[in-house]
């Protein structure tokens, strides 16, 4: 089976999780996915997927949990969508 690393929120109605959502609930049969979600603090959640929590409140997009979640769970693919106008702006300017 395959892996999907998703980066998005989640468990919210804001209109960035429900992208996610339909996105992640559209995404073909044979891969396993897993959701790091920039919003969520509270525990691990199953919702036909695996969604972990970011813990970091001061990690707006969970920009920190992406290498150890990578490097742990060595996904085929990675989805980034952390939503928010200047979220792709952000990661780019760390990596410098």
């Amino acid at each position: 089976m395959r892996r999907l690393l998703a980066v998005g929120p989640a468990l919210d109605q804001s209109s960035y999780a429900r992208v996610v959502q339909s996105t992640l609930e559209a995404w073909p049969e044979g891969w396993e996915i897993r959701q790091i979600a920039v919003n969520h603090r509270g525990g691990p959640a199953d919702v036909g997927w695996r969604i972990l929590p970011n813990p970091n409140i001061g990690d707006r997009y969970a920009i920190e949990q992406i290498a150890p979640a990578v490097s742990s769970w060595a996904p085929d693919a990675t989805s980034y969508a952390p939503g928010g106008s200047d979220s792709l702006y952000v990661p780019h300017r760390r990596s410098r």
